[in-house]
């Protein structure tokens, strides 16, 4: 496909000593690092500049030999390593990306990519802040601790502000993502539409086959189980886990537990369960007509006053009141 191996070079091809090249640049001067305080703010991006009614998508190659344009932008930008390697700084941290690396950057981060080798093939996605809420976070229940944990990465005060997943070749990945580059060169009313479905499909293969390879910038080592797979076991086994079985399936004490579980959600392991709880709770009153007792019983409580009381408590209403409201 044209837009994967059409060589899109910044400098001319003419050119062999390409190092000193940029050496003599002058706009690899303006863009050092030493150079930015010459700048109130990076450039920012706003949705005007890169989509065109009615389209959601855009996929742009990224060239190589660029010198490290430093930006924001009001959109997520989906990078992805065809081939090769590149260094993707983002808010002040140099992060390494190889061979079906797929990086999502939040809005509002001052970042920029470097690509300085011949082989190298970096895809840009460019997405609608609105179409990456409807197609990723849709994935994951919002109520679930998994949506929590993913939003507050992404989003979160202090947070990374981007989520770097370690993929390989995968190939249904692959496909997915040329795909969409297939349908970003097509014109038709259905185009706009195609392209957010592929997407949706492409968010759902990546979370199902690799939500538990997340890269996280600031593991400290100590822990061996990925934090994913500690949410998904609360998410799953919520109705009877405690915080001793849980301790005890993953082979740590209860107080290195308790202490992992507060760093990954700020929460406790009783608060997390009781959201949980909540959460299918008023599912079920929307979505079904089990009575409040069947209803209980559903979320691990044994007695339907201890889960109206909870339920009360949660959400200032009773689950009779909740449901009439729906």
């Amino acid at each position: 496909m044209d837009i994967f191996y059409k060589d899109e070079c910044f400098i001319p091809e003419a050119l062999t000593d390409r190092e000193q090249w940029f050496k003599n640049n002058f706009l690899l001067g303006i863009l050092r690092d030493d150079e930015l305080e010459k700048y109130p703010a990076p450039y920012k991006m706003g949705e005007q500049e890169f989509f065109d009614r009615p389209y959601d998508v855009s996929v742009v190659r990224h060239e190589r030999y660029a010198p490290p344009f430093f930006h924001e932008h009001e959109f997520i930008e989906m990078i992805y390593v065809f081939q090769g390697h590149c260094t993707n700084e983002i808010a002040g941290k140099k992060v390494e990306m190889s061979l079906g690396d797929v990086c999502l950057i939040a809005p509002g981060a001052r970042h920029a990519l470097e690509v300085f080798d011949d082989e190298t093939i970096v895809l840009n996605y460019l997405i609608r802040t609105s179409t990456f809420e409807n197609s990723f976070f849709s994935i994951l229940s919002s109520g679930s601790i998994l949506a929590d944990f993913f939003r507050n990465i992404f989003y979160g005060e202090g947070g990374n502000a981007y989520l770097l997943f370690s993929t390989g070749q995968d190939p249904e990945l692959r496909y997915y993502l040329a795909r969409i580059c297939q349908e970003s060169q097509k014109t038709g009313t259905d185009k706009n539409n195609m392209m957010n479905t592929l997407l949706t499909l492409f968010f759902l293969t990546l979370m199902r086959g690799h939500r538990d390879h997340v890269i996280l910038p600031e593991e400290d080592g100590e822990d061996d189980v990925h934090p994913v797979r500690l949410l998904e076991y609360m998410q799953e086994n919520f109705r009877t886990a405690s915080l001793k079985e849980m301790a005890g399936h993953f082979h740590y004490s209860e107080r290195h537990m308790k202490r992992m579980i507060v760093k990954y959600t700020g929460r406790s392991f009783s608060e997390n369960i009781l959201r949980i709880r909540m959460s299918q709770a008023a599912e079920l009153l929307e979505r079904t007509r089990l009575s409040v007792e069947a209803v209980a019983l559903r979320v691990g409580y044994g007695e339907p006053s201890g889960f109206r009381q909870a339920f009360r408590k949660f959400y200032g209403k009773t689950p009779s009141q909740f449901r009439q409201e729906q």
